[in-house]
């Protein structure tokens, strides 16, 4: 019983922690079928959300996904709804897929066949001074509902510029005329497209129609603004329009619209004291086509139309914003004889150029500022307006040691040393690594004679910096057959032996030869000059080894052996010390023992 209690607190426990830590759940779509259709025709299916509105994607029975925006498909949205409806939808089974977002759930109805407003007809009347006359019917199964209505006017030379000309309510089922009012449109062609929607309370119906094209001209129009400048800046990819020279104090509004390579990149609307835009534009494009329109009395005035080539003519920046470079050039090309002006850190100048080439100009270190203006036709202007960074410094490179002309009879040789101002380095061509101080550290192989390298460093610019260095490699490098020592190195080993055993010899041979009263003194003695003999050869051998190593050390050798085994180099110091201690420690010893020997043979022979 006791161990199932330990083990339910072990789960609640673990519980608990668990639910500290937040986590983020992820929920996979949801799909499922909604409607099957007998026969072809308009599927409308309504949507109610109780948190947000979240996009429903409908797969038709042959796996078509569509949605909002999708051929054949209309939308329309309220607060927490949606309705969709799917013109000429297949006939079989249709589902949804759809994701809850914060939604609980999400409710859906299938709006019958024959349950919508349909619009009957929409044609055009009369086009008079001030508008057009026009008629339209919407029917609503056979009910007399008052639905709500919109007409835009779409213009044809800019089908996303729609202005909404009249609203209101009407009767379903009953014919509606009424005059459109267009005296505040700019005289051109335009289609007018009708919306009408009705909700019950349950569900949000709705139709939309199109008239064809026609052409107005508006006896009230105001005529195209006088002038604009643009200022095109190709290095950084701006187009500035300004129209200030050109306003007038009627002007309510300004209307703006830029075309690049036949796309829309921009349009917009300004209050009467904005008289100036930059507008982005790609890298790559070739043509703009720039409209600018103004308002004045409520009435939009004809768009005045610049279009610009821009591989025609151009002026161009060919540098960075940071550069190596003592100079920068401009590119130019033109089609007839221009004049370009040109200041370059204050210092101004005028430059006649024809066809195409460069201008270049001398730079000062580090920060230049760069302006240059060229007229070309309508208005339009191409400029530079740049700062450029000239960074002319090298890299530098800083060796440790000083390598150049030196012989080395070891196999390899490490160049160390610091670059600043760089972020690359290669020596003979390989690259080296560098620390977040520039510190670098390289072994070079050497081959026998003169052996010629380059240290090269490079900075983000360009800029680079170099040294060479010759090393030669001598004959006597250190290999396995030359390291191995000789029985001569051992001698003074040798000898420290043998003189020691020799003193201990004659010791006890001395000892031997006295009389009996006198051994138990002699024992003494004798210890005493055995520990001098001991001591004696100790220090020899703690020498000989501390000078051998201490040699080698300091030797050509003992560099060959860092680069081949950083961990028995410093094995190889941490033994000479030890040998140097025992030395001093052994030789200290030694004189005492010596000492204690001299003393008791002198009080030996004051008894005598």
């Amino acid at each position: 019983m006791l161990k199932n209690i330990r083990k339910i607190s072990f789960i609640l426990c673990f519980l608990l922690l668990f639910s500290l830590f937040p986590f983020t759940a992820y929920t996979e779509p949801k799909q499922s079928i909604i409607a099957n259709l007998s026969t072809p025709g308009d599927l409308t299916v309504m949507f109610t959300y109780d948190a947000e509105k979240v996009d429903i994607t409908f797969i038709s029975p042959s796996g078509e996904r569509l949605g909002a925006g999708s051929e054949g498909v209309e939308m329309k949205e309220g607060d927490l709804w949606r309705t969709y409806r799917i013109k000429g939808a297949a006939a079989g089974d249709w589902s949804v897929e759809y994701d809850l977002g914060s939604n609980k759930e999400i409710n859906y109805s299938i709006l019958r066949d024959n349950y919508g407003l349909w619009i009957q007809y929409f044609t055009l009347g009369e086009l008079k001074e001030d508008g057009i006359d026009l008629s339209f019917q919407a029917d609503f199964e056979g009910e007399n509902v008052y639905y709500t209505y919109e007409i835009y006017a779409i213009s044809s030379s800019d089908p996303e510029n729609r202005n909404k000309i009249m609203d209101g309510m009407a009767s379903a089922n009953e014919a509606t005329a009424a005059h459109a009012n267009l005296s505040a449109l700019p005289g051109g062609d335009y289609t007018l497209r009708l919306d009408v929607h009705y909700n019950d309370g349950e569900a949000e119906v709705f139709d939309s129609a199109s008239t064809e094209s026609f052409s107005y001209s508006n006896p009230n129009e105001k005529s195209e603004i006088a002038d604009y400048i643009v200022k095109i800046d190709k290095h950084e990819h701006i187009c500035t329009i300004d129209w200030s020279d050109f306003t007038d104090w009627s002007y309510q509004n300004y209307k703006l619209l830029v075309v690049a390579d036949g796309e829309t990149i921009y349009k917009g609307e300004f209050e009467n004291d904005v008289k100036d835009s930059s507008i982005v534009f790609s890298e790559g494009t070739k043509n703009l086509e720039i409209q600018l329109a103004y308002r004045s009395d409520s009435i939009w005035s004809k768009y005045k139309v610049k279009k610009i080539d821009l591989d025609k003519e151009y002026l161009s920046l060919k540098a960075e914003q940071i550069t190596s470079s003592s100079q920068i050039s401009l590119e130019y090309k033109v089609e007839k004889e221009r004049e370009v002006k040109v200041s370059v850190n204050g210092k101004e100048g005028q430059y006649k150029v024809k066809d195409s080439g460069f201008l270049s100009f001398d730079l000062e270190d580090m920060g230049n500022e760069i302006y240059a203006e060229m007229g070309v036709e309508d208005s339009v202007f191409y400029i530079v307006d740049s700062s450029v960074y000239s960074d002319t410094i090298p890299p530098s490179i800083t060796l440790f040691e000083n390598l150049d002309g030196k012989t080395f009879f070891t196999n390899s040789v490490t160049i160390m040393g610091k670059m600043t101002g760089g972020n690359e380095l290669s020596i003979a061509g390989k690259a080296v690594a560098l620390d977040s101080s520039g510190n670098f550290s390289y072994v070079f192989s050497l081959s026998p004679g003169e052996n010629v390298l380059e240290i090269l460093a490079k900075d983000a610019n360009g800029n680079a910096a170099s040294r060479t260095l010759t090393l030669y490699r001598g004959g006597g490098v250190l290999n396995k057959k030359t390291d191995v020592k000789s029985w001569k190195s051992f001698f003074p080993a040798i000898l420290g032996a043998v003189c020691s055993l020799f003193v201990i010899i004659l010791s006890a041979f001395f000892m031997k030869r006295r009389g009996k009263g006198e051994k138990k003194r002699g024992g003494l003695l004798l210890s005493l000059v055995l520990f001098d003999g001991i001591f004696a050869a100790g220090t020899v051998l703690c020498a000989w080894q501390f000078v051998e190593r201490f040699r080698f050390a300091n030797s050509l050798k003992y560099l060959d052996l860092v680069e081949k085994s950083a961990s028995k180099a410093a094995e190889y110091l941490i033994w000479e010390r030890i040998f140097g201690l025992c030395a001093i420690g052994s030789l200290i010893l030694f004189l005492l023992c010596l000492t204690g020997t001299v003393l008791f043979l002198r009080k030996k022979k004051t008894v005598q």
